[in-house]
């Protein structure tokens, strides 16, 4: 049974509450201006409130969609929404699904990647296990997956080349290019065709309608490429096998480009040229099971041969380089849609083929890191929506 509480003690309790909100109150006393003085600092220069001198049309005039960071950095993504204030140029959005991909390796070694896509097939090597006896080793099914594929962002600001440039208007534009696989996203600010091309009598009326221009570009791009490598077999005395080969190739640096546009009224067409040098690091990593289902002694089953786990891994840094070309067309459905195709091709160095340098060395395996030349070529297809 709880004995009840004694006078004395409530006494003290309530002494010891009001000491605690007197020294409380003390203590927000002594930081509430200073917190004031911090708070007023921070003060973001989009939150202040109107001084006396601005007048209540600007206030009513300003864009909900303006806003001023600490460090003075205006964003304002109402002017994203209307077109670009120069007349060489148009702002965009672009997006595309990959319709086609073909991909080569060339390094120099015994086989390279031709074929993208998973294969099935038998394989078979000798392997001498040290019991006096010498096993085929036969698989009756072989999956092979062989892939290159990128992964890419840049930014870049384009220069228009005029005579006139300048006086109308600004004569360069930002955009940003992304890539991945069988995915594509570009937004920004194209150039427009502006100058007449001279025709011929023959083709006057048809040619007449194109408007050109041409410019150059530079800025920064951050492309990974991964060439891959997966063997998996089963179906033999010592069971399943699987070789996982994964190589990345990171690259970093300025790239710089050049380009020519010819548009009318419905059709546009663009070429670019672009190339990159900078930072390269390779990774290399592969992961081995041979004879995941070994049994050493038992019937029909190698007497010392075991399930045997393997890993290699490795590190490159050097220089890279990447190259590469674009070519796209347009047609115009409506004032603001069209319908877009855009194929690429593209090389960089140096690349470790995946497939090519695979050992198939039982029971470890192993890599032989010999560097080469990638390329690939794709083909977009997508839509795209302009001001």
């Amino acid at each position: 049974m709880r004995s009840p509480i004694s006078l004395r003690t409530l006494c003290l309790a309530g002494a010891f509450l009001a000491f605690g909100a007197v020294c409380r109150a003390e203590q927000n006393e002594f930081l509430l201006p200073a917190m004031a003085g911090r708070i007023e600092a921070f003060e973001l220069s989009s939150l202040a409130p109107a001084t006396a001198a601005q007048s209540t049309a600007e206030t009513a005039s300003a864009s909900p969609a303006r806003w001023t960071a600490p460090l003075g950095v205006e964003l304002n993504l109402s002017e994203w929404t209307k077109p670009s204030d120069s007349p060489n140029f148009r702002r965009f959005a672009r997006s595309g699904f990959g319709m086609a991909k073909a991909v080569s390796l060339d390094n120099n070694l015994s086989t390279s990647l031709t074929n993208p896509a998973p294969t099935s097939s038998s394989h078979s090597f000798s392997s001498d296990f040290g019991d006096l006896h010498e096993f085929n080793v036969f698989y009756d099914n072989v999956l092979y997956h062989e892939a290159l594929s990128e992964l890419s962002f840049e930014l870049a600001k384009q220069f228009y080349f005029s005579e006139e440039s300048g006086i109308n208007g600004p004569n360069s534009g930002w955009r940003i290019d992304a890539f991945a696989s069988r995915f594509m996203l570009q937004a920004g600010e194209e150039v427009r065709g502006e100058a007449s091309l001279p025709a011929s009598e023959a083709c006057e009326k048809w040619w007449e309608s194109f408007q050109t221009s041409t410019y150059a570009s530079c800025g920064l791009r951050m492309v990974r490429l991964s060439s891959d490598f997966e063997f998996d077999a089963s179906g033999s005395i010592l069971g399943r096998t699987y070789i996982g080969q994964f190589n990345d190739h990171d690259i970093f640096g300025p790239q710089l480009g050049l380009g020519a546009v010819a548009e009318s009224e419905r059709l546009r067409f663009e070429a670019t040229v672009l190339g990159l040098a900078g930072y390269g690091r390779a990774r290399l990593k592969q992961n081995g099971v041979f004879g995941a289902e070994a049994i050493p002694g038992a019937l029909n089953r190698s007497a010392s041969a075991r399930t045997t786990n393997s890993t290699y891994d490795a590190t490159e840094e050097h220089f890279a380089w990447h190259f590469e070309t674009r070519l796209s067309s347009s047609y115009t459905i409506t004032p603001g849609w069209r319908i877009d195709a855009l194929y690429r091709w593209y090389l960089a160095g140096p690349v470790y083929d995946a497939a090519g340098g695979t050992i198939f060395s039982v029971p470890y395996f192993g890599y032989n890191a010999k560097a080469g030349v990638g390329q690939a070529s794709e083909v977009f297809l997508g839509l795209a929506y302009t001001l």
